[in-house]
């Protein structure tokens, strides 16, 4: 019931009663009533078996809870009640989280991006759409992977460094790498990366080859330069185009024989993908440099806001706590000296006492 008033927008008791208008004249009735619940909206599908089963049973609950605000409408207003109290604490959730500059759960590598991350990115970089890539996944749940790399071209494997755990910096790091590399998912629904099924189609994706009589003559890559391919190559339409999402690993394959990575074939003139930005690995200094330089300009950016970066202040934190340690240690230390010297003071009298009693003398 809180989704159907969210997707209603139904804030006052009024527009609450307009809602259930139909649906108490219809709650006499058996057949309209599931006539009308029919209707409603079923949740978005996601592509993931065990998230879409779950889906489908929230909103089996939904309709239950429905059937019961009819059958005793005491239920309604303290289930509003509840649901105005979570959407303050979702609105309160939110912006803390923006305070706080939001980061991954510890992403290990570019591979395991959240999935709510690549979609917002490839949606801000490209022509598709959320549905479009819901669409897609039901045919291959590695969609979400293979367009994050076709972007900013970025291998699955490369290790995310901890800067980019910050959901900002990671993002303006893959938005640098895009537009160095041409920002090939700028067009890409509408020059045909979509198969009428919704599929990804991958033959639109970096090169483009061209064969005669079956055997491959050329290839074209997706900024349009060209080479002419011998027939000393062996390829032939029988090899299979794989990884075209990646102008660095997409090779042709045709077992037991070894792959043949394209882009060797624009190497000698410096062609093709040799025109845009250079290979990044995880060991490279320019990943390491293209990172530092994603991190400054969010933290410049952050700090002409008055903000101070999260990873800054965990610094400074970290170094308030050990100066803390370190100080309540020096105070134990001095108060154990202190009390050390009570204590040997005391016995020195103690002794001296007795000395002069055995002495004969006088104690005063």
């Amino acid at each position: 019931w809180a989704a159907t008033l969210c997707w209603h927008r139904l804030e006052t008791g009024t527009y609450l009663a307009l809602a259930f208008r139909s649906m108490v004249l219809a709650a006499s009735d058996g057949k309209k009533l599931d006539d009308l619940l029919s209707k409603l909206p079923l949740f978005p599908p996601t592509g993931n078996v065990e998230k879409d089963s779950d889906s489908t049973a929230k909103h089996n609950i939904l309709k239950n809870m429905i059937r019961g605000c009819l059958r005793d409408q005491s239920f309604i207003l303290p289930m509003l009640s509840a649901y105005e109290e979570h959407e303050k604490k979702i609105i309160q959730d939110r912006a803390s989280s923006a305070k706080r500059d939001e980061k991954f759960q510890r992403t290990s590598t570019f591979g395991k991006l959240d999935k709510s991350f690549a979609i917002k990115f490839i949606v801000q970089r490209s022509d598709l759409t959320s549905k479009d890539l819901s669409e897609a996944v039901k045919h291959d749940p590695e969609t979400l992977v293979e367009l994050v790399e076709f972007e900013p071209q970025l291998a699955p494997s490369i290790k995310m460094f901890d800067k980019l755990q910050v959901i900002e910096v990671c993002r303006r790091f893959m938005a640098a790498r895009g537009d160095a590399n041409g920002v090939p998912l700028r067009d890409f629904k509408h020059s045909g990366g979509l198969l009428p099924s919704g599929q990804v189609n991958w033959r639109r994706g970096a090169y483009t080859l061209i064969f005669t009589d079956k055997k491959l003559t050329a290839l074209t890559f997706r900024n349009g330069d060209q080479v002419v391919v011998g027939g000393e190559s062996g390829v032939n339409d029988d090899w299979a185009l794989i990884r075209n999402y990646s102008k660095w690993r997409c090779a042709m394959e045709s077992k037991p024989f070894p792959e043949i990575k394209l882009h060797l074939f624009f190497e000698k003139d410096k062609t093709g993908p040799y025109r845009l930005a250079k290979h990044l690995s995880t060991r490279a200094r320019e990943y390491s440099q293209a990172v530092d330089a994603a991190y400054d300009a969010w933290d410049a950016a952050q700090k002409a806001n008055g903000a101070k970066p999260e990873i800054e202040g965990e610094i400074a934190a970290a170094k308030g706590a050990i100066l803390d340690l370190r100080t309540q240690k020096k105070r134990q230390q001095l108060e154990k000296a202190r009390d050390t010297a009570k204590e040997t003071l005391k016995a020195k009298r103690a002794r001296a006492s007795i000395s002069m009693k055995d002495a004969g003398a006088p104690v005063l």
